[in-house]
């Protein structure tokens, strides 16, 4: 099997070349260029035409959204896929991103387990069992409370969908070794991605989140067992929600 081909485009010398030397020892994975601005990552992009190209957005020249803003306008013959990796946190950015065509969008500091993940799942997407309609519909309310896709609105879908099948006396370290093994993944990663998604969900404090889990921004976020016992129970007292998106 080929491996899948990477092109940095960061302007942070040391993150990049952290990147490019974690990467290129992964089986499977082979970073092809790396490049300090958007004019010379387009240029790259173009020439090298990669398979996964990990974005900054504030850099000299051309930013991210920018680059992504001219991949759209003016697409290469073979268009990669586009992980964007920025300290840039607000919502109107992440969106802008997604918006012009990125697949997924990590803040940083990177967890370079969790985007390996990342890689592997969007890649191989054989590779997870077919969702659930519990985890289905699990998905479903938390897009209703605003949360961003990512691995963190996976894992959380995956988990509560689990509980929901389970039961009211399921435990949650059940839930989390379905997860871990429906996604090839550590089991810490599920808690980790689980507990970082809750807080930023928390943080943003969407209307709908308030309203189904009776949570506000003042409180402290639930822990993961809380939220997902909750979200469970809207599952299961509701089955599956009408409008659903499938």
């Amino acid at each position: 099997m080929e491996p899948i081909r990477i092109l940095i485009v960061e302007d942070d010398e040391s993150t990049g070349l952290l990147l490019e030397s974690f990467l290129d020892g992964i089986e499977g994975m082979e970073v092809i260029g790396v490049a300090r601005d958007g004019v010379a990552g387009l240029d790259q992009l173009r020439r090298k035409e990669p398979d996964l190209l990990l974005l900054d957005l504030v850099m000299p020249r051309m930013g991210g959204i920018e680059l992504l803003r001219t991949l759209r306008e003016d697409p290469p013959a073979r268009r990669p896929r586009v992980l964007v990796l920025s300290g840039v946190r607000d919502d109107a950015t992440v969106q802008c991103a997604l918006s012009l065509g990125a697949s997924h969008y990590i803040i940083k500091p990177v967890n370079y387990s969790a985007l390996v993940d990342w890689i592997h799942m969007c890649f191989f997407p054989d590779r997870p069992e077919e969702e659930s309609r519990a985890q289905a519909a699990a998905r479903w309310y938390l897009r209703r409370m605003g949360a961003a896709e990512g691995l963190g609105l996976d894992y959380a879908a995956a988990a509560a969908g689990v509980l929901a099948e389970l039961g009211r006396d399921a435990l949650l370290k059940e839930a989390y070794a379905e997860v871990q093994r429906q996604k090839r993944t550590k089991y810490a990663n599920v808690e980790r991605n689980i507990r970082q998604f809750i807080a930023r969900l928390h943080e943003k404090g969407a209307a709908e989140y308030a309203a189904l889990l009776g949570q506000s921004p003042g409180e402290r976020p639930l822990s993961n067992k809380e939220f997902l016992l909750r979200l469970a129970e809207l599952v299961r007292r509701d089955g599956e929600p009408a409008g659903q998106a499938r």
